[in-house]
Parts: C-alpha cells; structure tokens; sequence
C-alpha cells in the first residue's frame, strides 16, 4: 500500500473502524490490495486475521480498540488517523480513567 506520502508499507490485512457497526462503510483503495479487509462489525477476535501485520483505519473507541487488541497478541498494528489525536488509557492504576481525581485537572490541549 503506498500512502498519500508515497511511503510503501506492506501489510497482511487491513481493519476497518468507521464506527458504524449497523452500517460498514468500506472506503474504496487506489490501487491493488490483496489481502482481508475487515470492517469492526464484523471483527471477532484475532481469529478473524490473516498474517502479523495489521493496519487499523480509524481511531474511533472502536478503531482504537482493535489496535490494543491486534497488538496484544503480539501482532503488529498499525493505526492510520486524519489528523493527531491525544490517545490515553482507559485506566489508570486499575481505576477507570474519568474516576482519577487528580486526571481532572489536564485538559487536553487547543490545536494550533
């Protein structure tokens, strides 16, 4: 696959997170693209891939879920978003991260 860069990556399979589980939309690829797209519907368990390497496309609560979980399995995930984005864990030292009291007092950042 070469990206909008013009870097070359190779990859096993692609997933795909738009977060519309009701209703996938699969984005059409330039180019040629042989191995499984997956939508996250449709997603399973790692079962459901081919290879060890994963590129998730989206960084949605659902994208970003699957990228934890491709990579807890020892895959390699890749993860392709529009723009930055700050990513955080869900907990902090076993507790949830809304319920960190001192957590309150970060907000995130203004984009410039």
């Amino acid at each position: 696959m070469t990206t909008s860069a013009g870097d070359d990556e190779i990859y096993d399979g692609v997933l795909v997170a738009n977060g519309h589980l009701w209703d996938p939309k699969i984005p059409d690829i330039p180019g040629e693209f042989t191995g499984r797209t997956i939508h996250s519907g449709s997603y399973r368990n790692v079962s459901d891939l081919e290879g060890d390497r994963i590129l998730v496309v989206g960084a949605g609560n659902s994208g970003c879920d699957l990228a934890v979980d491709v990579a807890q399995h020892r895959l390699d995930a890749d993860i392709v978003i529009r723009h930055g984005s700050w990513f955080q864990p869900k907990t902090y030292f076993g507790v949830p991260r809304q319920q960190v009291p001192f957590l309150a007092d970060f907000s995130r950042p203004s984009r410039t």
